[in-house]
Order: C-alpha cells, then structure tokens, then sequence
C-alpha cells in the first residue's frame, strides 16, 4: 500500500521529558520574561499614544490650513500658519513637539 502524501508524519520526541516539560508549563514564565513581557507592552502603548497624537495634530492642521486657505491665503501659507497655531495652542502637548 502506498502512502498518501496527505499522511501524518511522525513527529520526533522532545528531548525533554514528559514530567520536565509539565513543570516548565505549570511553573509560568521567569522573572525575565515577565519583564520582556511588560517592557514590550509599554513600548506598544507609547508607539500606540504617539500615533494617536500625530494624527491629531495632523487632523488639527488640516482644519485649519483648509478654513485659512478658504480666507484666500495660499496652501503653504495656510499650512505653515496652521501649524504654528497649533504649537502655540497646544504646546503643553507632547504632539506640539513633534
């Protein structure tokens, strides 16, 4: 009988044993890897914050370079005027620092 090519192929034993790998499961994660853990969750939340803060001030400008275009200054004036605006009325921000 030929084998399918769609057949489970035998996986090669752990090297550990079966107890040893049942205390490294119920032992948890280190001390080490708790704190990769946490250090990687904080680095996602200030990654997270700080697009959440660009694009607020990118929103922000756009409003207000369209309402200053629509005065009859040109885009460029309007943006780097709009721009300004914000970091002077936001500046207690970190996006005003941007």
């Amino acid at each position: 009988m030929k084998s399918s090519p769609f057949s489970l192929s035998r996986i090669a034993p752990s090297p550990r044993s079966a107890s040893e790998t049942r205390k490294a499961r119920a032992s948890g994660p280190t001390a080490a890897e708790l704190e990769a853990i946490r250090q990687a969750d904080e680095a996602q939340l200030v990654l997270e914050e700080t697009r959440a803060a660009y694009d607020w001030q990118a929103a922000e400008v756009e409003k207000r370079s369209a309402e200053l275009a629509g005065q009859g200054i040109t885009q460029d004036e309007a943006r780097r005027q709009a721009l300004v605006e914000f970091r002077d009325k936001y500046e207690f921000t970190a996006a005003a620092h941007q």
